[in-house]
């Protein structure tokens, strides 16, 4: 649509050929193929130079495509400084190829550049956010030694995309539960299409760790009461998310009714991705009502340098991990909760069985 707009005189044509296409944009925008909405603007924007039509349309779409979770991450401290000291101390990149799968701005990129590694290979595939990252990577000097890969990883091609396999591993595509942002399935693909059988990972391991949650305000952030104003909407709970969903502990009353439990824990090298499906028997520390389960992750990068979202530990971007039980579950000191675990690259799952007694849960009133 915009292959011809160059050829087209200054004046009335032009300008309603430009119409056409900001016309066009708003309808994609509007159904949501905004990767060719993107491409549209950001090519009409080098042919007829700075537009304020063009910028209003750009600013939509980066609101929708690039996640605000972006800025805080990048302004987590402990985050960076554990990055860095990771690739900085640890890692030996000298000479190697590296991989970057998620890579955001191209921090880790640059990092492992500045550290040795031959040549990296960022691979982003947000549009918006890849085009800023081949312009920050340039403006700081790197695009000799890092190369902007626009594509999902799945599509990264050896041969293609990078001359060969890959030494390293670099990727953060985790959320408060570990696995929401795919990365276990980019890992899997990686290692098989991407990567030396040798190669480097980091994070080189995983746990995900859980206690029992009694807080009544974090479980209403999931579930509404029976009856509001005298109307019946309980029925509104059947469209509750039935995952986790994040939450940070510290913005509301808690209390932990256990001792923190090890869901699972692999190591990342010799990760089978075999499901994980298990009953789990977690004592209460007291007595109370349980509303569900809060885990949190811990990632090694390297051995002695990890990041965690643990609840009470170091201030951090990612929140915690919290999911529902159907009905708040009473409980006396001692009592034991069985749950049900499943974790697989894609999902961690976890719903109430049973107090130690097997018998039907006591449901708090």
């Amino acid at each position: 649509m915009t292959q011809n707009i160059e050829r087209i005189p200054a004046g009335r044509a032009r300008a309603t050929r430009v119409t056409a296409i900001l016309d066009t944009v708003d309808r994609l925008i509007d159904e949501r193929p905004l990767d060719r909405a993107y491409s549209l603007l950001k090519h009409l924007s080098t042919l007829i130079g700075p537009n304020d039509e063009v910028n209003r349309r750009l600013a939509r779409i980066h609101r929708t495509m690039v996640p605000r979770w972006h800025f805080p991450m990048l302004n987590d401290r402990a985050r960076n400084e554990a990055l860095a000291r990771a690739i900085r101390e640890t890692t030996n990149l000298c000479d190697k190829t590296v991989l970057d799968i998620g890579a955001g701005t191209g921090l880790l990129s640059m990092l492992a550049a500045r550290h040795g590694a031959a040549h990296v290979y960022a691979c982003e595939m947000v549009a918006p956010v890849a085009d800023k990252a081949r312009e920050i990577i340039a403006d700081n000097d790197y695009a000799d030694r890092v190369t902007l890969i626009p594509k999902v990883s799945y599509d990264v091609r050896v041969g293609v995309d990078m001359p060969r396999r890959a030494d390293v591993l670099l990727s953060e595509t985790i959320d408060c539960g570990f696995v929401g942002e795919g990365f276990l399935g980019a890992l899997r693909h990686a290692r098989s299409e991407l990567l030396m059988p040798d190669a480097i990972l980091m994070p080189r391991a995983f746990s995900l760790h859980g206690a029992l949650l009694e807080s009544d305000a974090v479980y209403r952030l999931n579930k509404v009461d029976d009856y509001v104003d005298g109307f019946r909407l309980g029925g509104f709970n059947e469209l509750s998310t039935q995952s986790y969903f994040p939450v940070r502990l510290d913005s509301w009353p808690y209390r932990l009714l256990s001792d923190p439990h090890v869901l699972v824990a692999e190591d990342l090298a010799t990760y089978s991705f075999a499901p994980v499906d298990r009953t789990i028997e977690l004592r209460a520390s007291a007595t109370g009502q349980v509303h569900g389960i809060v885990f949190w992750f811990e990632a090694e990068l390297v051995q002695g340098v990890s990041l965690s979202n643990a609840p009470g530990g170091s201030p951090s971007h990612w929140m915690q991990a919290f999911a529902c039980f159907e009905r708040p579950i009473a409980v006396a000191e001692n009592d034991s909760v069985v749950i049900h675990f499943r974790f697989c690259e894609h999902a961690a799952e976890v719903s109430f069985l049973h107090t130690n007694t097997g018998q039907l849960p006591r449901y708090a009133a």
